[in-house]
This record gives structure tokens, C-alpha cells and sequence, in this order.
């Protein structure tokens, strides 16, 4: 296995010339190979391409020695091999998720890409253990101080990581909320609003208006079929994509398949292989021939044993737990018709019905008779608090479900008065939610649960509710102008 040698020579070789003008074709002729070959090979071994890696580890140095208080950005952006600061400010925010002035400042943490090191390990046999480093998967988890917007929705959050590993421009931008900036991925919200979520509110069939189920939160129901909205995130993107079911008996033909995605440098995304099973994850790497995945999950801090010290998930009994797993194909025409869009975006808005939840109108109905329920006031503490904490949860979800919506029109609105408004009304929608977690005194305060108990507030929450309600269907009017037009 000399190409191992031949890889971990020219990591060493780049290594030795970070601050050198080298290119791929200098580090081929150091280890005596042709150019196509040896990024071929470069490729298959470590997920990246070697200009990515070379990018990669110079950002990550930089970020190091600003946070350290070292020289100036502009002097780090020369250092590095950047002719301008608005190159480098532009490259080291799309991979730090903040700007060089933030992190020199300390109001922002950079982050680390180590210097690779290829291992064969043999343990009965040939066992290789593969992990790639797919940039911005790490902030699913939303930790306090992250400059990272947002992105509570699990698909759409591992699809846009998925795609940035893979080259795609994920348009970064800095937008200002709540008194302060925050670095955001557009594509997020692109592929909120092209596979319908971004348009979605469900609310579980329940008997009687105190019931609650998850599944109100799982916007990937907003399709006839669950696969739908997988197949439009990747059509969206422009790829092809394969989806796997677990059955008892493919373990082994499933654990194949993963390792030979990731292998080649594709990260896989996967419903499980933590709990819930319904939500997606994206597994970025393998032990064990695959009896083991790694990768990132907006549940993993549920298991912290299980966290590697690279801050992934490890999960070595996946298949039990497992769901579906999507393989991503070959790149294909990119289906962004903003027509097609939104026309499958209405349709979602105002069904009553979809996959057995309240939809639309329905939903917005069976929320605010969620909240206008006098037995509340007789409910035990820790009950109650449970019913809060699911509305509580549910107005996050919508919040930023209609704002990134609206963020998305905003952009495609080419200067068309029917389409800002709409975007107008969604962003309403999302200031709104901040209103109705205002009426229990704030998001975060310990004793908003004891709002339910009160029927002059509870009275507040259902006028908000239904503002809410008149606003999503006056932006789905506008809408519908605009596709009449």
C-alpha cells in the first residue's frame, strides 16, 4: 500500500509549505507522480481535494493567530496567501462562521481543522477507519454564543452541510437579529422553501385538545410521501440520490453502502442511527469496517459518552435504531423553477390535511384549542409544564420556519412588490412568535409555563395565534398573484 506513504509524504510536504505559493502540480512532483493521479488518490484517501486541504488547514491557522491577539488581519491575510483583506475576510468567514475582526476581537471562537494523518490499523483482517470534516455540521447543535444562525430543521441543516462539503456554494451572508449579527446560510433556507417545509405547520389528530405528539414538529411530513421531500432537496441541488430502508436483514448491505459513500468523500445522511429515528443525522465517517458511524445529530448531546473529541456522535448498534439512509448521486440539471416552488409551497399552505396531521387553517385552529383549554388550570405542575414546553417548542419551529421563508422570497423577488410583501408578512409571522413567548414573560423565563393556568393570558396567546393565521394566508394570496400574473 505505497500510495498510503505517497499521501502521507505530500501532507507532509504541504504541511512543510503552508506559507509557500504551492499548487497541486508542486506537490504531485515531490512524491514522483502524475497530477491527475495524485489528486485522485488525494481524494479518495482524505475527502478533500488537495487545494481544499491546503485552504483549509491556512484558515485554520489563521483563525488560531487571531485569536490569539497576533498581528493585524491584514497581515494575516498576506501571511496566508491572500492578496486582499476582502478575500480573506469573505474565505474566513464562509469556513469560521465569523468574520477575522470577531474572532481577533474574542466575540467569536474559530474553528480547528488538524493536520491530517493517514492510518492503516489491521485487526483480523483489513479494517479502515475514515473521517471527513465536513465544515459547518457541528453548528446543528446551536450552542450558546455561536455566531451561526439558527437551523432548528434537521434535513434541510444536514443538506446544506452535505452540499458545502461537496463544493456548493452555500451563500453565506451576515444578517442582524435580536441586537446582534449572525453568519447564515441562504442555502438553508432555499432548501427549507424548495422541498415545502419552509411553508408547513402540522398538528397531530388528536382526540381532545390537550394531546400532543411530536410529530407536529417533523415538517419533512409536509409531502404526500416522506421521501418527497428528500428527493426534492437533492433535485433542488441538482444531484440524484438513493434511498435505503432498514429491514431486518440488510445490516451488512447498508453498512457497505455507507462506507463506500464516505470513503469516496461523500458524507451520507441517515434517519437515526441516534433517537429519535425520525430525525436526520449525517454521518461523516466509519470504524470498525462500519460497525461504527460517526457523525453529527441535533440529538447527540443526548449521549455524551458517545461524543467523540471532535465533538461527533459514535454510534456502534446504528442499524437498530436506524430508519433510512440516503446515498448522494451523480450532480444532474438543478430543478430551481421559483414558480414550481412556490405553487408546491401553497398547496401545503393551505391544505387542512396532510399524512394524517391538521394542516393550514386546521392547524392554526387545533393550536389556538390547544391553548384555550380551562383545564389547565387544574393540571399538575410537571404536566403542565410538559404542555408548555410543546407550544413553546412548536413557536420556535414556526418562527423560523416562516422567516428563513420569508429570507428566501426576499432574494428571488428580482424587485416583484407581490412576492416582498409576502416576504413582508412572513417575517411578521416570525416577530409574532417572539410576541406569544412575550406573553409568558419571555423565551427563556423558568415560570412561563403558569401561563397556561391564566385565561386572560391564554387569551393574549390565541389573538396571536390567529394574527399568525391571517398573516399565512394573506402572504398565500400574494402568492397566488404572483403565479396569476
Amino acid at each position: 500500500m505505497h500510495w498510503i506513504d505517497d499521501i502521507q509524504q505530500a501532507i507532509n510536504y504541504i504541511e512543510k509549505n503552508l506559507l509557500e505559493d504551492i499548487t497541486a502540480r508542486d506537490v504531485a512532483k515531490h512524491i514522483h507522480s502524475s497530477k491527475d493521479h495524485f489528486q485522485m488518490i488525494f481524494g479518495v484517501v482524505t475527502g478533500f481535494s488537495v487545494g481544499e486541504y491546503i485552504r483549509n488547514r491556512r484558515l485554520s491557522l489563521a483563525g488560531r493567530e487571531l485569536a490569539e491577539c497576533g498581528p493585524k488581519v491584514i497581515d494575516t491575510a498576506l501571511k496566508y496567501g491572500y492578496e486582499t483583506p476582502e478575500s480573506f475576510t469573505k474565505a474566513f468567514a464562509r469556513f469560521h462562521g465569523a468574520t477575522p475582526s470577531a474572532v481577533r476581537a474574542r466575540k467569536a471562537q474559530p474553528r480547528s481543522f488538524r493536520r491530517l494523518t493517514i492510518q492503516i490499523t489491521m485487526q483480523g483482517g483489513f479494517n479502515m477507519s475514515v473521517i471527513l470534516d465536513v465544515r459547518a455540521v457541528g453548528y446543528l447543535n446551536n450552542l450558546p454564543g455561536d455566531p451561526r444562525s439558527p437551523e432548528s430543521f434537521a434535513l434541510p441543516a444536514c443538506m446544506a452541510s452535505l452540499m458545502e462539503h461537496l463544493g456548493e456554494d452555500t451563500r453565506w451572508e451576515t444578517i442582524q437579529a435580536h441586537g446582534r449579527d449572525w453568519q447564515k446560510r441562504k442555502l438553508y433556507d432555499a432548501i427549507l422553501a424548495a422541498t415545502g417545509m419552509g411553508f408547513g405547520l402540522l398538528w397531530w389528530h388528536g382526540e381532545t385538545p390537550g394531546e400532543t405528539c411530536p410529530s407536529s414538529f417533523d415538517l419533512t411530513q409536509v409531502n404526500a410521501e416522506h421521501d418527497e421531500t428528500i428527493k426534492r432537496a437533492f433535485a433542488y441541488m441538482g444531484y440524484t440520490c438513493e434511498i435505503i430502508e432498514r429491514t431486518d436483514d440488510n445490516f451488512e448491505s447498508m453498512k457497505r453502502l455507507i462506507t463506500e459513500s464516505v470513503g469516496a468523500g461523500k458524507p451520507v445522511l441517515a434517519f437515526g442511527p441516534l433517537e429519535p429515528r425520525e430525525e436526520c443525522s449525517i454521518v461523516c465517517g466509519y470504524d470498525d469496517e462500519g460497525a461504527t458511524l460517526f457523525g453529527w445529530s441535533h440529538w447527540q448531546s443526548r449521549n455524551p459518552a458517545d461524543t467523540e473529541s471532535n465533538g461527533m456522535f459514535r454510534a456502534s448498534d446504528w442499524h437498530q435504531n436506524m430508519w433510512k439512509i440516503v446515498l448522494c448521486g451523480e450532480k444532474t440539471q438543478p430543478k430551481t423553477d421559483l414558480r414550481e416552488m412556490i405553487q408546491h409551497g401553497l398547496a401545503i399552505a393551505t391544505a387542512d390535511g396532510i399524512n394524517g396531521l391538521y394542516a393550514g387553517h386546521a392547524a392554526y385552529g387545533a393550536w389556538a384549542n390547544y391553548i384555550d383549554n380551562p383545564a389547565w388550570r387544574r393540571c399538575k405542575k410537571k404536566d403542565l409544564k410538559q404542555k408548555y414546553w410543546f407550544h413553546s417548542v412548536l413557536v420556535g419551529n414556526h418562527a423560523e420556519a416562516r422567516a428563513y421563508l420569508g429570507g428566501f422570497l426576499r432574494d428571488a423577488a428580482d424587485g416583484d412588490a407581490r412576492l416582498i410583501q409576502a416576504a413582508n408578512m412572513y417575517n411578521e409571522i416570525h416577530d409574532t412568535c417572539w410576541k406569544v413567548w412575550g406573553a409568558a414573560g419571555g423565551m427563556d423565563k423558568k415560570s412561563a409555563w403558569k401561563v397556561l393556568r391564566k385565561a386572560k393570558k391564554r387569551g393574549e396567546i390565541i389573538a396571536l395565534i390567529r394574527r399568525m393565521e391571517a398573516l399565512d394566508f394573506a402572504a398565500a394570496q400574494e402568492l397566488q398573484a404572483f403565479l396569476g400574473e
